[in-house]
């Protein structure tokens, strides 16, 4: 059925069929980001009057370099800035405020290069997480019993309590990618599938309910699912 074709799997090569790697387009925006960043003087002073400077502060130095789009960094601050970056400072660096200089040196470091499938595995439990119990508010019964219903969530559909139901549904799609019973290869389409989920129980958009059961109809072609049109 056209209406459940994925071009992306269509178009790859055999030895990228034979393989079924996961795709990121994180990767394509850490390509963009240097390996290290050295943070200058004049940086840190003008992000933080006060001549002190934190973490969050130090990478946005960095970012901000790379000259990354709103959703580069959205996805970026999506992930976690604390798994991609870290803070190196030289011993005994210090700021001098008369010469205007650093005396050492104060980097950030990309902790990942690239996103392999070990990262992700380690990645999808945590966005999981993260979506079910930050990204909605009280969820709606009925719409809750939907979700569930399309992604053949039954044990955890039984019960009549909403936050049982919404514990339930979080350990089934942990199990679900853990055991890649979808074989969904697309993180980003992995993060729109969870906020599908969101979206719908949250405030009952429609697109989102037919995205969601289109992905989970994709799921049954016994192929790796690589890309989706969405329905707007």
């Amino acid at each position: 059925m056209s209406f459940l074709k994925d071009a992306k799997w269509d178009e790859m090569d055999w030895l990228n069929k034979a393989v079924e790697p996961f795709t990121f387009s994180l990767n394509q925006t850490l390509e963009k980001i240097p390996s290290t960043y050295v943070v200058r003087y004049d940086e840190i002073v003008n992000h933080v009057g006060s001549y002190s400077v934190d973490f969050s502060t130090l990478v946005r130095n960095m970012l901000e370099s790379a000259k990354l789009t709103e959703e580069e960094l959205s996805l970026v601050s999506l992930v976690s800035t604390e798994a991609l970056f870290s803070v190196h400072v030289e011993p005994d660096t210090t700021l001098d405020l008369d010469a205007k200089t650093i005396n050492g040196a104060l980097t950030v470091s990309k902790k990942i290069e690239s996103f392999s499938d070990d990262h992700v595995a380690e990645l999808i439990p945590r966005l999981v997480h993260q979506f079910l119990y930050s990204s909605w508010g009280k969820a709606d019964p009925s719409r809750l019993n939907e979700v569930m219903d399309i992604l053949d969530c039954k044990e955890a559909r039984k019960t009549s309590s909403s936050k049982k139901k919404k514990r339930g549904l979080e350990l089934y799609l942990l199990k679900t990618f853990r055991d890649n019973t979808w074989n969904i290869k697309n993180v980003d389409l992995i993060i729109k599938f969870l906020q599908w989920i969101i979206q719908y129980i949250d405030s009952g958009d429609r697109c989102s309910l037919a995205n969601l059961s289109k992905l989970k109809c994709m799921t049954y072609s016994g192929n790796p699912i690589y890309s989706m049109e969405e329905i707007i």
